[in-house]
């Protein structure tokens, strides 16, 4: 260093090399014959938050080698490129810095204490970052994602066996799909899901390679078709007969209902007791006379809640907490009366109106509310009992309101839709727990598509018992689903012709569908059974692709995206 020099806010140091001689980069000859001197200067890493610039007086030297093609030369560094303007380490910090961030933010950063970088400096050294051994890439899983949803697609290719993503293509079109495959010569495994274009452009363009189907896609494909069969055949909700009482609800009387506990925090055991006795939610809403919602929200409560529920007792009503703090202001009235007080010195002891002090000395020590026991007209009166008629008779909410309108009802419809709801919970929860019908809900039985029954709390297995009676063709469809998961986690690829013919014979128009993509893509589904190979790789750097693209607020061009995708990828 021969001085140094500080203005604003950069530090300036002068330097010259010390080197006896220096290396010819066309020929590696060594000369120690100087032609010349320059100066040179760029940017390193700033020192207690000051930028730094080094100013280099560099020589340029005679090549000694007289078949050299070059006669001069320029003294060249290991820390620094040739050209450049920043040293490798500044470099790397800017890479860094902007590997996280946008561009825009990356130059504010920079800027701050750091280089004076643009941001259009920034992008082109991101997209200079990273170059790619082609010839290296062997076991590759490949899948589609949305540049623009519904419009513009990608493809993005993953190293297997490191996990780290080799290339992005702007297309998931067969033909540059197929180029695309055709500039990395020694592919040997590749990945993908059922895509009928990825198939034939692996196939094209490298017709040796092992094709290996998603498992997950293909089982997602299979419960899919599955689920809208069951959607097709079934409906909404089906009512089936149960036995009159289930043994596990049997351990409890019938005279058990939830004013007979003292707290709530008794309640709250008693409803997880039977839970996990094997009581089903609806059973504990009938033991119990409790609300459905109230059941689940009580199942879900901890030991540490204990002393909030334990305090607090049941069946108490708001009327009879506003009584008892009547009362109790009544005793402190007639005590301070006791006392000397005047009515004008209570009053103002206990915040209160005079007449209200003076009632309060008067009365018996006891308050009823005011509207204990009062029945309070409604505009429905008149009406309620043609309203139980035709709900009997299975009118809905709106047809009985435009029935009582037309015999005069001036009243609103929510006046009529709460009256109804009201006589429905009441026929919902004062029925006889030995009801011998059980509605059994749909998305319970699509639900078993992907939960074992053991899983499932809205379906019992003698409910599914008896579903399966009403539609036998479902016990078939539940057990080729299990099959199927079984051959994959098995790796049974000698079960999968006979499972195929098995589906076929159902003669169901979505399981066919499903058949029939298999046996088109038939290899590669062999192959996803016999390797441990998958496309998961490829789900999870989508997702982190994404959120490259949020950090950019989705304005970067696809050369930037691919571009901080390798980069981060990389490094």
């Amino acid at each position: 260093m021969e001085k140094y020099e500080i203005i604003d806010d950069t530090i300036y140091i002068y330097v010259k090399s010390k080197n006896s001689q220096a290396t010819c980069p066309y020929c590696n000859q060594s000369s120690n014959k100087i032609h010349s001197y320059y100066s040179r200067s760029f940017q390193d890493l700033p020192i207690q938050d000051k930028k730094v610039v080094i100013v280099l007086k560099n020589r340029k030297l005679f090549c000694k080698n007289p078949e050299c093609r070059k006669k001069t030369f320029a003294e060249r560094f290991q820390f620094i490129s040739d050209n450049a303007k920043r040293t490798k380490r500044l470099e790397d910090e800017i890479l860094n810095i902007s590997m996280n961030i946008s561009s825009v933010a990356a130059s504010k950063i920079l800027r701050r204490n750091i280089a004076n970088k643009l941001k259009s400096t920034i992008c082109e050294m991101i997209k200079k970052a990273v170059l790619i051994d082609r010839d290296t890439v062997k076991r590759i899983c490949i899948d589609d994602f949305a540049l623009k949803r519904r419009e513009k697609y990608a493809t993005v290719m993953i190293d297997i066996e490191s996990g780290k993503v080799i290339d992005i293509l702007n297309s998931r079109d067969y033909d540059d799909v197929k180029q695309w495959l055709e500039e990395y010569p020694n592919i040997e495994v590749v990945c993908r899901d059922g895509s009928v274009a990825y198939s034939k452009a692996i196939k094209d363009s490298h017709c040796e390679a092992i094709q290996i189907s998603d498992r997950f896609h293909l089982l997602k494909n299979l419960t899919d078709y599955c689920r809208e069969y069951i959607k097709g055949e079934i409906k909404n909700k089906i009512k089936i007969e149960m036995p009159m009482v289930r043994e596990a609800e049997t351990k409890y009387s019938t005279e058990t209902k939830k004013y007979h506990y003292k707290t709530k925090w008794e309640l709250i055991l008693a409803v997880k007791e039977m839970i996990s006795d094997g009581c089903t939610i609806n059973e504990v809403c009938r033991v119990l006379g409790l609300g459905n919602k109230t059941v689940i929200k009580y199942s879900k409560i901890n030991e540490s809640d204990k002393e909030k529920y334990d305090r607090e007792p049941i069946g108490k009503s708001k009327q009879e907490d506003i009584c008892k703090r009547k009362e109790e202001l009544i005793e402190q009235a007639k005590l301070l009366r006791r006392k000397g007080y005047s009515i004008t010195g209570i009053s103002r002891e206990l915040g209160l109106d005079r007449k209200t002090v003076k009632k309060y000395l008067e009365s018996d020590g006891r308050f009823n509310h005011a509207s204990k026991g009062r029945k309070f007209k409604s505009k429905l009166d008149n009406y309620k009992e043609c309203i139980l008629e035709l709900f009997s008779k299975g009118y809905s909410g709106a047809r009985i309101f435009e029935e009582i309108k037309q015999m005069g009802y001036d009243g609103s419809y929510s006046l009529v839709r709460n009256f109804i709801a009201n006589i429905n919970k009441e026929r919902i929860f004062l029925e006889d727990r030995n009801e011998a019908i059980k509605t059994v809900e749909r998305k319970s039985l699509i639900s078993l598509l992907y939960r074992g029954i053991e899983e499932q709390k809205a379906i019992t297995a003698e409910e599914l018992e008896k579903v399966m009676e009403i539609y036998p063709q479902l016990k078939v469809v539940y057990r080729l689903v299990k099959q199927f998961k079984e051959i994959l986690l098995n790796k049974e690829v000698f079960k999968v012709e006979q499972w195929l013919k098995e589906s076929e014979e159902l003669d169901i128009p979505e399981l066919n569908s499903f058949v029939s993509g298999v046996k088109r893509d038939y290899e590669a589904v062999r192959n996803c059974i016999m390797y441990e190979y998958s496309n998961g790789l490829a789900e999870g750097v989508i997702n982190k692709i994404k959120i490259i693209k949020r950090i950019m607020y989705g304005r970067c061009s696809f050369e930037m995206l691919r571009s901080k995708v390798l980069l981060f990828n990389f490094n």
